[in-house]
């Protein structure tokens, strides 16, 4: 699709709708995937 270097991250669903507390608790899962792909870690 022409971004052969894009990382994805996945977050659990569901993320729209639901309150921003409930929203914070999946923050700590989706930072530390991100800091996996910058190689963090």
């Amino acid at each position: 699709m022409g971004f052969p270097d894009l990382r994805i991250i996945t977050i659990e669903h569901p993320l729209g709708g639901i309150d921003p507390e409930e929203v914070l608790k999946k923050v700590p899962d989706a930072a530390s995937s991100v800091s996996s792909l910058m190689g963090a870690d």
